[in-house]
């Protein structure tokens, strides 16, 4: 490879460079509503992960509960 070809192999990268970017999107469109549920929403959804740890909590006890009952009647 001489000395011409790699000093003026750069525009193949230059064009491919501004093909690519023709090729882009133009343009972004975002749902207002959504978007404005999603930033408000933290709240609500943090009261419902925690709503649904408290019921899995719950759950687990009873679960707990039935075990060490059904072990006592095992032992008696």
């Amino acid at each position: 490879m001489d000395n011409l070809t790699r000093l003026t192999g750069g525009s193949k990268i230059y064009a491919k460079k501004r093909k690519h970017r023709i090729e882009q999107i133009p343009e972004i469109v975002f749902d207002e509503t959504a978007r404005r549920d999603f930033l408000t929403g933290f709240h609500k959804r943090k009261l419902e992960r925690k709503a649904k740890a408290k019921e899995n909590a719950l759950q687990f006890s009873k679960q707990e509960k039935a075990k060490a009952r059904k072990a006592v009647r095992k032992l008696i």
